[in-house]
């Protein structure tokens, strides 16, 4: 109190009254202007920038605005990542020399980040004849991408004349700005140039040495000369090893012979030295000249060294100066050497204990002259066949492979073999080219090896359709074809039904190869395999196969006696048989095999009418509907509800009330998937019943049937029922329904429950079905201990935003979600599409809902292609709104060829709308 009142003793009795605020001047009309150009030139963002009407934004600013140009290329200075790439678009169309001075300006003054290439190859463009100059001049930007950028575009227009120049920043520059000059000196094959290259070749800093080596491999055989030079005497420096690396690089690379063995003596001296370096440089280029040469043994070019020399990378036992140069072309060499690809260090190591002693390298090409064509062997491997062919004076094999077909032949047709293969490319240096364009890490399980002594040449290629191994397995068959009799050779052997395990699986494959059999296939011998067959004691794999043979004669009574032998096995495998038996009769069979007198024989007939999708059994099946047997009548029931057949619709409704109770059930499972008028209220009134069974039944049948109104009764069904028995159904049901049909009734429950469990679980099923509605709920349960990995990943492919790496996920989500709330999902699949690097021309008009097909090709190529699972799933969801279709679920470890498949099943309908009725079916 006593300073309150020393404070108002002291204050002054008369109020203190502020000057009026200043009223802020006008903006001047080019203020104004610059702002408005500001906002209007928002429209240039590559995030709203689209394919479709890029042309008529561009037009419309520049007419807008009299000295467009310099006003875009004064904006560069400050503009972000997405407006600079408008910018560069509107000043490479409209710009001239003097925005590309601005550029310049730019590129010197401020770091760019991902758009420095496109800045600088529009300067460039902008400045003309004076581009390349400018170019030179950002090489010294002080941003190390704006220099490194600058080096890549400036590159393909350099000329001998420009040595000099590059040479003289070089001399004044920065460790990293030397670096890019090496790389570019190799465009510049002057003498100044090349005494500069050479000179870094053997600088003491290595990487030097390596930017010299990158430099003159990457321009070619221009400088291959100075390389063999190097390699021409003793090794005074590492140039020596660099050089080696340049020029089997090159040679792989363009298939001219560069190494030349005069240096093998200089090579051999630094195998058996101490630098790691120029012993894994020696063996890279002495495995070159020994895979080129003809050299029968390991001698000369010391092939186990070689091999050792290699394992320094391929199996890292102690460092190794210059990896990153060596590990590419050393991994190749040694893959290819020794016929080998492991991936392991231990599976090297394990090999090369047994292999070193009496090794001898792969050769690109052999000479095989007649008296060493009877030596030789000739081994080929396709998915699950070898064939090996001997020369007659050739060892056979100590341990052959139990499903190996072995040939002994002359030395004569060895050699003429041999001919017909290298006449169609085998051991050519174009395929050696070919080869080396697979990926390194392809599997190729298919092969062709010849062996001489210890020398082998060998082919391998992928698993699919090749040229080159097409024609050399075709030559191989061709022989074993011929000479095939060689397996079963034995005179008691001869009838094929006596042969015994693995032979006996031959004959059958070799049968089966035979061209036109069904038309020397006669009836008698159908009935004689079948009886033979019958005689068996049980009906194995191999009684089954023959059945399948006997049935490709065209002949009733055969088929119909095979049915027999199944029956009289029924026990001892015949009951397994029966359905394979079933898929291979053909479907006119099968709809005779319907009214069989055996109960056992018409169901096995009715399952394959549904997997044939036969709709014109569905008289015979309504027949078998009122079947005595009660198990002939559920499985035609379930039939008919497979094939979804709408004139089963009314005999089922008419029918329910007399059935038994199992077949009942089924009965509504089947008017589940057919549908249709008068089929919902039957439904419903099933979910009444007093018994479990029924109810379930109802429930499951409800969530096959394509009506609205079954979504909403699951879903309310689920909501009274909670987490018991029949609650938790009517979610596995609503799941069953899909996506397109489920996500409305489930939207509409989560506004009226409140139970947080009940919630969560609703919340669990829309993150499942990808819908937006769900990510503020699931952005809760990221907290949750239980929950929350889950939440994660749904998260993500909904949104698109990869969580995998973030340890707070719910603030940085809740922040997302305050930015992007607002945009459509199509917006946040592109926005994740182009943070993995993935560019695409789709815009999100395109990925609306009910869109139509517009984007399924891209679409579906971003979701074969992309790496990343939760964009994957992102692109399958926006494929199933975009089309109103659903051709099949993924998850984040769905194989390959799933994705495939489901790929092809939305191009093959993207293809055939319009031109046929749809499906009465979206799933």
């Amino acid at each position: 109190m006593l300073a309150l009142s020393l404070l108002l003793a002291v204050a002054p009795q008369n109020p203190i009254t502020l000057p009026p605020r200043p009223k802020p001047a006008p903006r001047s009309a080019a203020a104004e202007t610059a702002r408005t150009f500001e906002q209007d030139v928002l429209a240039l963002r590559r995030t709203q920038l689209r394919t479709t009407d890029e042309e008529v934004a561009l037009a419309a600013l520049a007419s807008r605005y009299a000295d467009f140009a310099p006003r875009a290329a004064a904006l560069t200075r400050t503009a972000d990542a997405d407006l600079l790439w408008g910018l560069l678009r509107a000043l490479e169309r409209f710009g001239g020399p003097e925005e590309g001075k601005q550029l310049e300006a730019v590129a010197l003054s401020r770091p760019l980040g991902e758009s420095v290439g496109a800045l600088l190859l529009v300067m460039a463009q902008l400045q003309g004849e004076a581009g390349k100059d400018a170019l030179f001049r950002v090489l010294q930007a002080r941003t190390a991408g704006t220099r490194r950028a600058a080096a890549e575009q400036l590159r393909p227009r350099l000329d001998p004349t420009d040595a000099p120049r590059l040479l003289e920043i070089a001399s004044r520059g920065s460790a990293d700005i030397k670096l890019a000059v090496l790389h570019l000196l190799g465009a510049t094959p002057t003498p100044e140039a090349r005494l500069s290259l050479r000179a870094a070749l053997g600088s003491g800093d290595l990487t030097h040495a390596m930017a010299a080596c990158e430099a003159l491999v990457a321009h070619g055989p221009t400088h291959a000369e100075d390389l063999q030079q190097l390699l021409g005497r003793a090794a005074t420096d590492r140039s020596f090893g660099l050089a080696a690396v340049a020029l089997t690089r090159l040679e792989l690379s363009h298939g001219t012979p560069l190494l030349d063995d005069a240096a093998v003596p200089h090579l051999r001296r630094e195998l058996d030295g101490h630098d790691p370096l120029m012993r894994v440089a020696a063996a890279v280029a002495l495995a070159q000249l020994a895979f080129r040469s003809t050299a029968a043994d390991a001698a000369r070019y010391a092939d186990p060294a070689i091999v050792d020399g290699l394992l320094l990378v391929a199996s890292p036992g102690t460092f190794v100066p210059a990896y990153s140069l060596l590990q590419p072309v050393a991994t190749e060499q040694i893959r290819r050497f020794t016929g080998k690809a492991f991936t392991t260090a231990a599976e090297w190591t394990t090999w090369w204990k047994g292999a070193r002693e009496a090794f001898v390298g792969m050769r690109r090409s052999v000479d095989l002259d007649l008296s060493q064509a009877a030596l030789a062997v000739l081994v080929s491997r396709t998915e699950g066949r070898i064939v090996r062919l001997r020369g007659e004076q050739a060892a056979a094999p100590a341990q052959p492979d139990p499903v190996e077909e072995g040939y002994l032949i002359a030395g004569a047709d060895m050699a003429q073999l041999v001919q017909r293969l290298q006449a169609v490319g085998f051991m050519s240096e174009a395929l050696a080219q070919q080869r080396r364009k697979l990926p390194a890490g392809l599997p190729r399980p298919r092969s062709v090896e010849v062996r001489l002594g210890g020398v082998r040449v060998s082919d391998e290629a992928p698993a699919g359709s090749d040229e080159w191994m097409d024609r050399f397995l075709g030559e191989v068959d061709a022989v074993a074809q011929r000479e095939r009799w060689q397996l079963y050779g034995d005179p008691a052997q001869a009838d094929f039904m006596r042969l015994q395990g693995f032979p006996k699986q031959r004959a059958l494959q070799h049968l089966n190869e035979i061209p036109e059999l069904p038309k020397l296939l006669q009836e008698a011998d159908g009935l004689a395999i079948v009886a033979a067959v019958g005689l068996a004691p049980e009906l194995d794999a191999d009684g089954e196969r023959l059945l399948a043979l006997a049935l490709r004669a065209d002949s009733d009574q055969v088929w119909r006696e095979a049915i027999a032998v199944v029956d009289k096995h029924l026990e001892q495998g015949g009951r397994a048989a029966l359905p394979r038996l079933f898929r291979a009769l053909g479907s006119q069979r099968v709809l005779h095999c319907l009214s069989d007198p055996r109960a056992h024989v018409r169901i096995g007939a009715i399952r394959e009418v549904a997997n044939l999708a036969e709709l014109t059994a569905v008289p015979a099946l309504l027949a078998a509907a009122r079947d005595s047997d009660v198990a002939v009548q559920q499985a035609a029931i379930a039939t008919l509800g497979t094939l979804r057949a709408p004139e089963a619709r009314q005999p089922l409704l008419d029918a329910i009330p007399s059935l038994v109770p199992e077949v009942r059930r089924a009965a509504w499972l089947a008017l589940g998937r057919i549908g249709g008028p008068g089929v919902l209220p039957v439904l419903l009134q099933a979910v009444t019943q007093d018994a479990l069974d029924d109810k379930r039944a109802a429930i499951q049948a409800l969530g096959k049937l394509e009506d609205p109104k079954a979504c909403e009764f699951l879903a309310s069904l689920f909501v009274a029922s909670g987490q018991g028995p029949l609650g938790n159904l009517a979610l596995l049901s609503l799941q069953d329904q899909g996506a397109l049909r489920a996500r409305g009734a489930l939207r509409a429950s989560l506004e009226r429950v409140r139970d947080k469990t009940a919630r969560a679980e609703i919340v669990q099923v829309l993150g499942d079905f990808q819908d937006p509605a769900a990510v503020p709920e699931l952005i809760e349960q990221l907290a949750d201990a239980r929950a929350g990995t889950r939440a994660a990943f749904q998260i993500s492919a909904i949104t698109g935003v990869d969580l995998t790496m973030v340890i707070d996920r719910a603030a940085v989500m809740r922040e997302w979600w305050v930015r992007h709330r607002d945009k459509p999902q199509a917006q946040w699949f592109l926005n994740a599409v182009a943070a993995a690097g993935v560019k695409t021309n789709l815009d999100p008009t395109q990925l609306e809902p009910r869109a139509g097909v517009i984007a399924v090709p891209e679409l579906t190529r971003i979701l074969t292609t992309i790496d990343r699972p939760h964009v994957r799933l992102l692109a399958l969801a926006l494929l199933r709104d975009t089309t109103q279709r659903d051709f099949g679920a993924l998850s984040v470890d769905s194989a390959p060829e799933e994705l495939l498949a489901v790929a092809d099943r939305y191009r093959i309908y993207a293809e055939g709308v319009g031109r046929k009725p749809e499906s009465n079916r979206p799933r």
